[in-house]
């Protein structure tokens, strides 16, 4: 938890990772500490997506909310994904398979907010619309479902 509260303390938030492994199967997934302690913002989680693009993403929000913007569920922000809108929607903090730990022992409760961050794909569609690459519409649906 050292790590964590070093990070959050230097940079301002924290970005945790899970990866799936032979014991725990599931999907990859990064999501944040921080946005709710410092503005009462969510936390973001991001899957499917290759840690170091996830981390860029993810400081992109950082970058958004630090400058005054707030994200709500179901809406569209431009500027985090290049060239793309990314798409925020409401994420359960009690789900079985995701229960992003480190920040429930972080904040010692489970009351704060997450949103997922969804990305489209390379033509500009969602997960929930035809065409879209089957196993990264699996992983982007993990928590939310049309």
């Amino acid at each position: 938890m050292q790590t964590v509260r070093e990070n959050i303390r230097k940079h301002g938030f924290f970005v945790q990772g899970v990866f799936p492994t032979k014991y725990e199967p599931g999907e990859l997934f990064l999501y944040t500490i921080g946005f709710w302690q410092k503005w009462q913002h969510p936390e973001i989680v991001i899957f499917g997506v290759p840690p170091e693009v996830a981390h860029q993403l993810l400081w992109n929000v950082w970058h958004h909310v630090e400058g005054g913007g707030r994200i709500q569920d179901g809406q569209q922000v431009p500027n985090i994904a290049e060239g793309y809108l990314a798409h925020f929607r409401s994420a359960p903090t009690n789900h079985p398979r995701y229960s992003f730990g480190v920040a429930r022992a972080y904040y010692g409760h489970s009351d704060f907010e997450v949103l997922q961050l969804v990305i489209p794909d390379e033509q500009g569609r969602w997960p929930w619309e035809p065409g879209y690459p089957e196993g990264l519409a699996r992983s982007q649906q993990a928590l939310v479902e049309e």
